[in-house]
């Protein structure tokens, strides 16, 4: 989660926070990932997109739902997030066809460090 989360830093997370409300676009959410590999780690990750919207992205970095364009928060404003070209991670998944429909009770999310995030792209 470079830059927002740098190695070092202590984060706090209430595991309970969405027992009563839903997450809401750009919270930093932590979950455990349900890959078996990464069975004992926490992720973080910011939230992008709501059950049943379609996201891509855009040449010029831009996150589109529902084809328009996203207004990132001023903090990482200087992202630019894009659809990967092929698998950066030796071992990871491929990523997925875009434009993407997030199924219901479910959400896209993507790592501030968007170079080396195994985020929803995937």
């Amino acid at each position: 989660m470079k830059p927002t989360i740098q190695p070092g830093d202590t984060v706090t997370a209430d595991m309970s926070a969405y027992a009563y409300r839903s997450p809401n676009r750009w919270d930093v959410v932590v979950f455990r990932p349900v890959d078996e590999r990464y069975k004992d780690a926490l992720w973080a990750m910011r939230v992008v997109g709501l059950p049943g919207e379609r996201v891509t992205f855009n040449p010029g970095g831009n996150i589109l739902i529902d084809d328009k364009a996203l207004q990132q928060p001023a903090q990482i404003a200087s992202i630019e997030y894009s659809l990967p070209s092929h698998d950066p991670f030796t071992i990871g998944p491929v990523p997925l066809a875009h434009p993407f429909r997030i199924p219901a009770d479910s959400y896209y999310v993507l790592g501030d460090n968007v170079r080396g995030a195994n985020d929803s792209r995937y």
